[in-house]
Parts: C-alpha cells; structure tokens; sequence
C-alpha cells in the first residue's frame, strides 16, 4: 500500500510543492524571502534611478549610485522586518 505521506496533498500551496515539504521550514523560507526583497529593491532603486537621472538632471554616474543604495538599503530594510516574523524555532531559555 502507498504511503500517503509522502506527496503533497493537490490544495498544497505552491511554495510548498516548489520546496517539496508539505511544512516549509523557516530557513528556506528566510532565502526566498531574502531573494524578493533584493529583487523588490532593485525595482526600486531602479525606478529612483530612472526618476533621478530623465527628471532631476543627475549624471549617469550619481544615479548608478542612487539606484545602488536605494536598492541594497530597501532590501536590507526588508529582510530585517521579515527574519523576525519569519523566527518560529525559538524556544524559551531559563536563565
């Protein structure tokens, strides 16, 4: 007889079928989290790089970095918020 634990159920989430875990730890789920906000951030910073350079006259030069910044501080900013949401190991720690 199959064991029917073994595959995921059909109404599983996607992400759970992409990672092949019917539970999606929280490490794995920390790297595609990690993966959007950089990807979240480049947009980001590219739309104020665009912005910047067509709208306010800046050198190709001062929007490079602007689009540098931008992207890696929104990115860093979002993994920040989203790692202690992401925290369901911890355990209470008797001191």
């Amino acid at each position: 007889m199959k064991n029917l634990n073994e595959y995921p159920p059909r109404h599983a989430s996607s992400l759970k079928v992409l990672l092949g875990s019917g539970r999606v730890p929280s490490k794995q789920m920390e790297g595609v989290v990690a993966i959007f906000s950089f990807l979240i951030g480049c947009m980001i910073g590219l739309v104020s790089a665009v912005v910047g350079w067509a709208g306010f006259d800046m050198s190709i030069l001062s929007a490079f970095g602007l689009y540098l910044s931008v992207s890696l501080l929104v990115g860093m900013a979002l993994i920040l918020t989203t790692l202690h949401t992401l925290d369901h190991d911890c355990a209470e720690v008797d001191a």
